[in-house]
């Protein structure tokens, strides 16, 4: 049984766990009996053990903008003239820009959402239209 405020996580739990400074959609698989946890991240599907707790949160904490449909997904980034980036957004803020890593382990911050276009499903950000009571961030 998990204390009330979280702070334990069982197989299963999505939450956002910390790598290499950024926070990512992830689902726990194993519970280790030191504490830590094993988790597949939602971006690649890769897994990581050894997480300790602190390195762990509630998924919902982080969904908290329009633009929170977006976090884990794959996108393509409009940079002016310069072309497209495809990259992962990692956080929504409420200034309607994301954060954005991409595929050589840097971020870039303060992207603004409108810039960015959805691989998955071809949609420009700000999906509040397609968003509903209970959506799922998968």
């Amino acid at each position: 049984i998990r204390p009330k405020g979280g702070g334990f996580w069982e197989v299963g739990d999505d939450v956002q766990a910390l790598h290499d400074g950024v926070w990512y959609p992830a689902t726990i698989i194993e519970a280790a009996e030191d504490g830590t946890h094993t988790v597949q991240w939602h971006v690649d599907d890769s897994t990581t053990p050894g997480i300790p707790p602190d390195e762990i949160r509630a998924l919902s904490s982080a969904y908290r903008t329009p633009n929170d449909v977006l976090i884990g997904k794959a996108v393509s980034v409009q940079w002016g003239t310069s072309g497209n980036e495809t990259g992962t957004v990692t956080e929504a803020h409420n200034d309607g820009t994301l954060t954005v890593a991409w595929p050589d382990g840097s971020h870039t911050d303060n992207i603004d959402a409108s810039l960015v276009t959805s691989l998955e499903d071809g949609s420009v950000s700000n999906p509040i239209d397609r968003m509903g009571f209970g959506f799922s961030p998968r």
